[in-house]
């Protein structure tokens, strides 16, 4: 991978962790500064300091689930979740009767038990906030999609599922798999997925109005021109010497092409550079906002 692709890969994740903290979702993971100026990221302690710090306590329930795209009900017998979940420690007997019947609320309740009770296992502030910030970069690689790349943690002083995103190199288009560049440029942002959950959520129209309020604030707070324009300019400035000097060393170790990567590469299209993203994905983002402030939160299916 060359100097410009790791560039860009870093500038990606600076400015998504970005904007989901300025939005209020926590992450698992910060930036810092290392060596050479270049970027690099560590995972907190989310035994201790990483749980204690987002939700004042770190006794709870964490997991990184694998292969759930939504959260499927798969019986009474806990192996079953506990092979995609993935906990951090054993569950307690209540948190997996707790977590059994959100899967069950989500797949076999009728529309007016799902409305009351799912507020009883979800954090839903969260949920709407992840899932907006999600689409909106959009992150293709996540739970919305691949069912990948998100833990789940059941916080026990409110017994509810809060979620947080996890691995966001390949936002802003970087997963060309998931569709061609115009497809992710345009991917609706009142539609966020195929996810049970999140369709069974936002048919409620009162989660709806709230998850379009969420839309509204973020592209207004976090997804802005100039927050996401103006921190590209900070890293390409901070950047610029040190790429200079890796291309310069690279150059002279005289490096051979990656002809199989190249090869790969080529059946794809090419991914744009991230501030042309941003740019598109700005427009899209703005037309979203004023529709649904002129329409009231009219509906856009």
């Amino acid at each position: 991978m060359g100097e410009v692709e790791v560039f860009q890969i870093h500038m990606k994740n600076v400015i998504v962790i970005g904007d989901f903290n300025r939005i209020g979702v926590a992450l698992a993971v910060r930036p810092c500064f290392g060596a050479v100026a270049y970027l690099y990221f560590f995972l907190d302690r989310q035994d201790i300091l990483f749980l204690k710090e987002h939700f004042k306590d770190d006794t709870g329930l964490l997991m990184k689930p694998e292969r759930t795209q939504g959260i499927d009900y798969l019986g009474d017998d806990w192996k079953k979740y506990k092979d995609r979940y993935f906990p951090k420690r054993d569950a307690t007997p209540k948190e997996i009767e707790h977590l059994i019947a959100f899967a069950k609320l989500i797949s076999k309740a009728d529309d007016d038990t799902f409305a009351k009770q799912v507020g009883n296992y979800l954090d839903i502030d969260n949920f709407l906030r992840f899932i907006a910030v999600t689409t909106m970069l959009p992150n293709t690689d996540s739970f919305l999609t691949t069912g990948h790349n998100f833990h789940m943690y059941l916080n026990p002083r409110t017994n509810k599922l809060a979620f947080m995103p996890w691995d966001l190199d390949i936002a802003f288009c970087g997963f060309p798999i998931m569709g061609t560049i115009d497809q992710q440029t345009n991917w609706n942002l009142a539609k966020p997925g195929r996810v049970r959950l999140v369709n069974r959520l936002l048919a409620i129209p009162d989660m709806d109005e709230r998850y379009r309020k969420v839309v509204i604030e973020i592209a207004g707070v976090a997804f802005t021109r100039q927050k996401l324009l103006g921190e590209i300019d900070a890293m390409e400035k901070l950047l610029a010497e040190p790429l200079a000097k890796e291309k310069q060393a690279k150059d002279a170790r005289k490096e051979k092409v990656d002809k199989f990567g190249t090869w790969v590469a080529g059946f794809f299209e090419p991914q744009p550079p991230i501030r042309t993203f941003v740019e598109k994905r700005l427009k899209m983002v703005m037309l979203v906002g004023v529709l649904l402030v002129l329409s009231g939160f009219l509906v856009l299916r």
